[in-house]
């Protein structure tokens, strides 16, 4: 009975570890797709491709597409979690001990609480350890390197070099808000810019600056502009428009509703196809420098993961080694023939 016991918790155990590198991925789209005849899979802003996940997952699960590796593709996100917290307005928080493994340390989030935020604008610099960019460093465990990001990011999925970030739209009462901001990558001696790139309305490959003064919440939006409560206009300069609740028919009739403010998971998911980090200097800093205005007291949060992954990378297999299949069977065999004992 003993040595059943045994065989039954080692099964358990290897039914626990066998899948963790893959099933627990999400593999995007390939940006390109079109569903239900005209849906895009992403869309293009300057030099990153913006995915609305809860679309995903209404298109998953009417069909057309395929939630490789994952039960949901919003379902991967949150401070506590295996993300890498870039800005959040939870207290407390803090990127150490993260990682499949736990054993990964990064720079602190950006944090309202820490004044670097104020009012309805979150914003900040990640990464090159002076999170307002005062030029006196900060104690937040900072900076981050390219090669640190990378060594995050093949932890879960080697063949992947390029980083996915996560964006948690926690508005409530106004379903918007306005997102700008860049990725870039500084020589970690002399400070001078190596490469970046951009999100922003305008594309032209290059960051355009924001309003410097956190605009007033809006709550009226179309292409042509936006006003605040007393009808005035409202400057949105270079940043992207985020919904927070979407309604579309696609060309079959089939109705998309999704409504994801205060949702809790991860909403929209970023990337850019160029930023293939293997390419650089691993002592390169890794400087995230994003814009989040128009926030009432939702609570937004910006990851980035290695959870989620870009639709060109190949999924990494579940390791079956040879030596574990031949372990099993024999231990199946003994299971049997401890049966036949009783």
């Amino acid at each position: 009975m003993k040595n059943t016991s045994y065989v039954l918790n080692f099964f358990f155990a290897l039914a626990l570890l066998m899948p963790m590198s893959a099933n627990a991925l999400a593999y995007l789209p390939n940006p390109t797709e079109v569903y239900d005849g005209y849906i895009p899979a992403a869309i293009m802003y300057d030099e990153f491709y913006s995915y609305n996940l809860w679309l995903l997952d209404e298109l998953a699960n009417n069909g057309p597409v395929d939630l490789e590796g994952s039960e949901s593709f919003t379902a991967n996100a949150g401070v506590g979690g295996q993300d890498i917290v870039l800005y959040t307005q939870a207290g407390g928080t803090s990127n150490l001990g993260i990682g499949p493994d736990g054993t990964m340390n990064f720079e602190d989030p950006v944090n309202t609480n820490t004044g670097v935020s104020d009012g309805p604008k979150l914003d900040g610099y990640w990464g090159q350890n002076d999170q307002n960019n005062d030029g006196t460093p900060d104690d937040v465990n900072g900076p981050a390197t390219v090669g640190q990001v990378l060594d995050y990011l093949h932890a879960y999925n080697p063949d992947n070099d390029t980083p996915v970030f996560l964006f948690d739209v926690n508005q409530t009462n106004i379903h918007w808000l306005w997102a700008a901001g860049q990725v870039k990558l500084l020589d970690d001696v002399t400070g001078t810019l190596v490469e970046s790139w951009s999100f922003d309305i305008i594309p032209d490959g290059n960051y355009n600056p924001v309003p410097t003064d956190p605009m007033p919440y809006a709550t009226y939006y179309d292409p042509s502009g936006s006003q605040d409560e007393d009808g005035n206009d409202v400057d949105t300069g270079s940043y992207v428009y985020v919904p927070g609740e979407l309604e579309i028919t696609g060309a079959s009739g089939t109705s998309y509703d999704v409504d994801y403010n205060g949702s809790g998971f991860s909403d929209y998911a970023l990337y850019s196809p160029t930023m293939d980090l293997s390419l650089y200097d691993p002592n390169d800093l890794f400087v995230v420098e994003f814009h989040f205005d128009g926030l009432n007291n939702g609570g937004e949060e910006f990851f980035l993961t290695g959870y989620t992954v870009p639709g060109d990378v190949p999924p990494e297999p579940i390791p079956e080694p040879s030596s574990l299949i031949l372990l099993g069977g024999g231990l199946l065999g003994l299971g049997a023939y401890l049966r036949r004992r009783k």
